[in-house]
């Protein structure tokens, strides 16, 4: 596998005639996770379902190495808010709503630190001194400090069977705006699906689970 991954990042090199950039951007990106749990207890057939929202805002900052068609990014990334919405809900066969709960917490103080690696294919198409282009790509990321109560340790605990890394397939466009000779102006859009999206290493039949990154950054290139 790792010979695969190392490959895949070599491979925009043995390609002649590309344009090689490298550059710095910054960013935003609101994460989305939803988890939803439908627990039965059959005496009582009482019927529990919870849906847990969480979206985290970070703000990044990284490296971008560029080769036209292919492009890697090296990142970090930090939360500084994270608004979590639970809304939980009883019922059986004998009274429709037992009991309905819902609650919205906001973490003004909660960090989250991670690091991130990504691989960019793209296309691009010139118009004027503009290439615009549709990309798609995958990215690993591993969340190595969290500290959601803003006590100033870490809360990450890897006995606990809680999982801190994600893998994120995703898509967008993006455009290189030609500044001056040599440099570009890199504004880009991009929404990415969590493959790994539940923290637990343990998946219960009875529940569901998904998340959504989007990403809005710009950055600044120079071609080397």
């Amino acid at each position: 596998m790792k010979k695969i991954v190392f490959i895949l990042f070599l491979f925009p090199l043995t390609i002649h005639g590309l344009d090689i950039s490298l550059g710095l951007k910054i960013g935003y990106k609101p994460t989305y996770y939803l988890t939803s749990v439908i627990q039965t207890t059959p005496l009582f057939q009482l019927t529990a379902n919870s849906a847990v929202e969480n979206l985290f805002q970070s703000l990044n900052y990284g490296v971008i190495l560029d080769f036209t068609y292919f492009r890697l990014d090296i990142e970090h990334e930090s939360t500084f808010r994270m608004i979590t919405y639970k809304n939980i809900e009883d019922e059986s066969i004998l009274y429709p709503v037992i009991n309905n709960y819902f609650s919205t917490n906001i973490y003004n103080q909660a960090l989250t630190s991670t690091f991130s690696v990504s691989l960019m294919f793209k296309y691009p198409i010139q118009l004027l001194s503009v290439h615009f282009w549709p990309a798609i790509g995958i990215k690993f990321s591993n969340l190595y400090y969290l500290d959601k109560l803003g006590s100033g340790s870490n809360e990450i605990n890897e006995s606990t069977g809680y999982i801190y890394y994600d893998f994120y397939v995703f898509s967008g466009f993006g455009c290189d705006i030609d500044l001056a000779p040599g440099f570009s102006l890199v504004p880009s859009i991009l929404i990415g699906y969590n493959l790994t999206p539940w923290t637990k290493n343990v998946v219960y039949t009875d529940e569901s689970y998904y998340g959504y990154q989007f990403t809005f950054e710009i950055g600044l290139l120079y071609q080397l």
